[in-house]
């Protein structure tokens, strides 16, 4: 897979992201996978170095994507 991803995630990522691939259709992937770089640009760009995501950091993350 060829996407950059940046977040402290960046090498968890692509596992995932292959598994997803297995298990969704075409449409499905493409939605899961704009879903994730956005999430992963979004902990990347508050500096989250922590693998511990809070309950602050989705809701957000969430808040974000809502106003969009």
């Amino acid at each position: 897979m060829a996407d950059n991803y940046i977040s402290c995630f960046k090498n968890e990522i692509p596992v995932y992201m292959e598994v997803r691939l297995q298990e969704l259709g075409k449409d499905a992937f493409r939605h899961c996978r704009h879903v994730v770089m956005s999430f992963d640009r979004y902990i990347h760009e508050l500096g989250v170095t922590d693998k511990h995501i809070t309950y602050e950091t989705v809701d957000g993350w969430i808040k974000q994507v809502s106003i969009g």
